[in-house]
C-alpha cells in the first residue's frame, strides 16, 4: 500500500497574516530550490515590492481546482480588507488598479506560517498573474460592521500555489 495523505493534527493555515506584492513585470526570474523549499525571487526593482499586514480574519487565500474536460484549471483568489475607507486605502488601492494590467505576484505567509507564491510559476512564469477582480467600500454600520474596502485579486492556470518554505530576494 501506498503512503497518501496524512491530516496532521494542530494548527491549521488559518487565513493571511502577511503579503508581499510584486507587480508581474517587476520580476525577472524565479528559481525554486525543492529540496530546502526555497525559492530565490529575483526583482529588477526592491523598491517595487509591497509589504501588507493583516490582523485576524483581514486577509485569506483560497485555490479552486476544476477537472472537467480532462484539463485541471486552478482558480486562484486571494482577497483581504482594509480597516477604513480613507486617504491611505484610497492611495493603496489606486496603486493596486493601476499596476494590475501587468498583474501581481504575492508571496502569501498565512498565520501558522506557512509560504506560497500565487501568480508566477515555473511552468507559466509571470503570464499569469493575479489581476485585480473586484474592488467593493462599504462604511460599515454599527460597532460590529466597521467597513472598509475588500480587495479580490485573482488569477487562473493550470498550476496549484507553490508552498515554499523561505523566500529569498
Amino acid at each position: 500500500m501506498k503512503n497518501g495523505y496524512t491530516h496532521r493534527f494542530g494548527k491549521s493555515c488559518g487565513g493571511v497574516q502577511h503579503l508581499l506584492l510584486s507587480p508581474a513585470c517587476n520580476i525577472h526570474h524565479l528559481e525554486m530550490i525543492p529540496s530546502n523549499g526555497t525559492a530565490v525571487l529575483k526583482v529588477h526593482d526592491p523598491e517595487n515590492i509591497y509589504s501588507c499586514v493583516f490582523a485576524e480574519n483581514g486577509a485569506s487565500y483560497s485555490e479552486q481546482i476544476d477537472n472537467s474536460g480532462g484539463i485541471p484549471s486552478v482558480y486562484h483568489r486571494l482577497e483581504f480588507h482594509t480597516d477604513k475607507i480613507d486617504r491611505r486605502s484610497d492611495t493603496f488601492i489606486r496603486m493596486l488598479t493601476a499596476a494590475s494590467c501587468c498583474g501581481w505576484v504575492a508571496v502569501i505567509t498565512t498565520c501558522y506560517p506557512n509560504r506560497l507564491i500565487v501568480g508566477y510559476s515555473e511552468l507559466h512564469r509571470a503570464e499569469r498573474p493575479l489581476r485585480v477582480e473586484t474592488i467593493s467600500a462599504d462604511t460599515g454600520r454599527g460597532p460590529a460592521n466597521s467597513g472598509g474596502e475588500v480587495i479580490r485579486l485573482s488569477s487562473r492556470d493550470t498550476v496549484k500555489a507553490s508552498p515554499i518554505d523561505t523566500v529569498r530576494w
